[in-house]
Parts: structure tokens; sequence; C-alpha cells
């Protein structure tokens, strides 16, 4: 595979463009989309990309160098190494391209913390320097993010100025020659041993696989050294963040919000970030696809075991009032919905399915909906992640056919659960399902995964 870390090469990048636009709009197509994409693909994206990141080209300190220098100041504790993890088309059935292109062999990478010391902190998306060389880790691993990261750093930086202007102050700050200022109103005093939990995506789905596992590595660190590192999250976090972290066993005097625009951090704990993040066609980044199911069965056991010990009225409900057929709704959410979901739901009925809006559930509410669940059938979306807290189900996603994407058949598969999907017609952000046809398809999944007799 690609090694996740590299940008694409501008002719692959061209060449992957090009080819996919003719082969989805033919010739015409091709020819008509050339302008807009000089424009604002190749001008406009490729030279804000190089503008922002040229500035610091050779200062990026990649997870290699990072283990290496850690090393050699006795600053670097590693984890178990993890087993390959194979994920497999599953049989008697063909899944869409997008998913049979991540089947295959993975080796994880060994994961770590290391601790770096007299850190800067810097920007909304807590970009970690040293030396005034940026730590890649802290920006996902990946040179992906360090853009997002930056492109937020300069419109912040903006706000008010010429562009001129925006762009001198924006080097200067990169290169340590200036400092952000602060507000008035901040008050407060950053933590001296720290660990930046500063999620790109608002997803749940990225916060649970990528951010959560992290934890496993900080506990690591807090064994070694009796330092317990304070979490750095977002202002005001969404309550997910929260509550997941609460039953992780990191509560609220465990974290701070990160409301400072730059700080020194005198101990940066800094934990190898699992990524999972599959590139658009068109991007002129690589895949960054890393997967690791012992750190999400990690997760998911740690969560499990405090919600079993949570007060009754934590939860709304107890296991046993929840179906053990879950259908996932997106009632709830404002994009991606289920068109004329009523007569899907109707469908589904007489094989034991029940809806589920997972928002109007507490999270220890839907960790006991999975954790009771032998079938789960649902649009792609981020409730889905709640797969690892399954014991074994056999799993049924449907797409949108402009938005398939294999983030929980990877996952599904890697927890060695049985997965088979269809893909529907899209309309006005709506997915438009036939319910006979998923009600056959998903009775003939049931069949082969052993459940028909119980439906």
């Amino acid at each position: 595979m690609t090694d996740p870390r590299e940008r694409r090469s501008l002719r692959r990048w061209l060449g992957d463009v090009v080819g996919h636009t003719y082969r989805e709009r033919g010739l015409l197509g091709l020819l008509a989309r050339g302008p807009r994409f000089v424009r604002d693909d190749l001008l406009g994206e490729r030279l804000r990309w190089w503008l922002l990141v040229h500035p610091l080209r050779g200062r990026l300190l990649d997870r290699g160098t990072l283990r290496s220098r850690a090393s050699e100041a006795e600053r670097l504790w590693d984890g178990a190494q993890q087993e390959p993890v194979t994920v497999e088309a599953p049989t008697g059935t063909e899944v869409p391209k997008p998913l049979a292109e991540t089947t295959g062999t993975y080796d994880p990478e060994r994961p770590f913390v290391a601790e770096v010391e007299d850190a800067r902190v810097l920007g909304e998306r807590g970009i970690g320097l040293v030396d005034d060389e940026v730590v890649l880790e802290t920006t996902n691993a990946s040179r992906m993010y360090l853009y997002f990261a930056l492109e937020n750093l300069y419109d912040a930086i903006e706000a008010g100025r010429s562009t001129r202007d925006a762009y001198r102050s924006y080097r200067a700050v990169v290169h340590g020659a200036s400092s952000l200022e602060l507000p008035d109103s901040i008050d407060g005093t950053p933590p001296e041993t720290a660990a930046i939990m500063l999620p790109h995506w608002r997803s749940y789905y990225h916060w649970v696989i990528e951010y959560l596992p992290r934890l496993r590595m900080l506990e690591r660190y807090e064994t070694e050294t009796g330092r317990r590192p304070t979490l750095l999250v977002p202002p005001e976090p969404k309550p997910w963040i929260r509550e997941t972290l609460r039953l992780c066993g990191w509560g609220p005097d465990d974290c701070t919000e990160w409301i400072w625009p730059e700080a020194r951090i005198e101990r940066l704990v800094v934990p190898s970030h699992r990524n999972q993040f599959v590139s658009p066609h068109d991007s002129h980044f690589g895949d960054d696809f890393n997967p690791a199911p012992e750190d999400a069965r990690w997760v998911a056991e740690r969560m499990r075991s405090n919600v079993d010990g949570l007060d009754p009225g934590e939860g709304n409900l107890d296991a046993g009032a929840f179906s053990s057929r879950v259908y996932v709704s997106r009632r709830d959410t404002g994009t991606r919905r289920v068109a004329d979901e009523a007569a899907v739901l109707d469908a589904l009925e007489p094989l034991g399915f029940e809806s589920y809006a997972l928002s109007e559930l507490s999270i220890p509410d839907q960790i006991r909906l999975f954790a009771h669940a032998d079938a789960v059938v649902g649009p792609h979306g981020a409730g889905l992640v709640n797969l690892i807290h399954c014991e074994d189900a056999a799993v049924f996603e449907f797409f949108p056919d402009d938005h398939v994407q294999p983030y929980y058949f990877s996952l599904a598969r890697q927890l060695g659960f049985e997965y088979d999907c269809a893909v529907y017609p899209s309309r006005d952000d709506e997915t438009v399902v036939d319910p006979e046809d998923l009600r056959e398809r998903v009775a003939a999944f049931l069949d082969r995964s052993g459940l028909i007799e119980r439906s």
C-alpha cells in the first residue's frame, strides 16, 4: 500500500482526476469541466497548499523521526505489537468497488507514546511544534490534516487584514518570529503536562476510532512516569466527547478546553495516531487507512465495563428493552436521510427489526443496544461505529449512490462480522430505497448468516 504520509505526485493526481472524469462524464464532460478544474483545483487549491505548507519545508517531524528522537532522549514508550489485520470480501455477495478496494491484509504500526519538552501548540487545531519543527503526529500524522490545520490558522490571521499583510504575518507566526495575540477575555494557564485531543472531523466515528484509542497509550505514559496528562479538548465540547471520555475513565478534572490561540506546554505527550481515512478519487493526498481492531476492542471493553457500573438513572433502558434486530435510523440527522422511511420500516418489521434514532439514546443505552444486537441494518452513517460494542452481528448497510464509503464494511469485517450491502439512488440528499428489494436482500442475508430461523 502507498505510504499514507506521502503526498501524491502532481502527475499521478492529474491522471487520476482526468481519468475519473472521462469515465464518468465522457469526452464532452471532461472538456466542459476543464476551465473550472484549472481555476479552482489546479491553480486555486494547489497554489493555496503550496503557499501554506512551503514555509514549513524541511521542518516536518514525521512519525519515524519522532520515535527515533524520543527513544534517544529516553522519552518513548512502546505499546504491544498488533497482529496483521485481514479485511476479506464477504462470501456469496459482491460489494461495490470502493469497498472491494480496501480488502487485503494490513500491518498496523506498533503504537507508542512520546514526550517532548517545551512544545509550542499553535492555532485552533492545536498544531504541535518542538524546536520549530511541526510534530506531524499532532495533526493526525498526516500532511493532509496539517494542511487543513494551516488553512484554519491562516483564516484566523487573515481576518481584518489585506492578503499581503495576512500572509506576511502567517509566515512570521509559523517561523516562530511572531506570536498570535491573546484576547483579553482569555484567563487561565495551560497545563504543564498535556496531550492534544482536538479532532479535525467533528464526527462520532473519527472520535471513537481514531481519538479514543490514544487514551490507551496515555495510560501507558501515566504508568511509566506517574504523570497523568491533561487532555486538551475543543471549547464547549459536544456532550458525546465528554461522555465517551468519562466512560473510558477520563473525567472532567482530566480535561481542559483549548481556548488559547497559542501556548507553551512544558511536557507535550504525543501518542501515535491511528488514521482511518480514505481519500476521494480527486484528492492529491494518498489514502490514510491503517485499521487496528485491537484498538477498537480496547475502547469497547473500557466503555462497556464502566456502563455496567452506572447507576440506573444514567441509562434510560436496560438491555432487555431493546430488540436484537436493530434498524439504525437517520431521521434525527439533516443529511442523507431515507426517503419514505416508514415504508422501509414496514418492510423490515416482519423480520423482527425495530428502529432506533441514536441521538435519542444516551451513550450507555447505545452501548447496551448494540451489545444486545445480533443483526444491524441501516444507512451509512456515524452511528454504525457502535458496531464495536456488538458481541457478534450480521451487518447490512445501504448507501446512496453518490456516497459509497468503506468504513463500516472494513470495521465489520475486522471484527469478524457477516456483512452485506446495497446501493440505492440519491435524490435531493435522500436515499431512495426500494422497500421490497431491501426486505428481500436482508432476508436472504439473514438466511446466509444463520439467523432466518429466528425471524
